[in-house]
């Protein structure tokens, strides 16, 4: 019975930081927010205008 309380919390950590594709925010040790950043733009997340000023305002 001690077992099925640590798999449920296992299962929820690993669909919390699975990513499947998704839009799902994932945590990447040592990227920057330039990077990341980029990353949204390639993405077509956001647009250009939107990835200037952004990028602006993080430098």
């Amino acid at each position: 019975m001690m077992l099925l309380p640590i798999i449920a919390i296992g299962a929820l950590v690993y669909f919390f930081f699975y990513d499947n594709g998704s839009n799902k925010v994932t945590f990447q040790k040592n990227q920057s927010a330039e990077a990341l950043l980029k990353e949204r733009y390639v993405k077509g997340e956001i647009d250009e205008k939107t990835y200037l000023q952004m990028k602006e305002t993080i430098k």
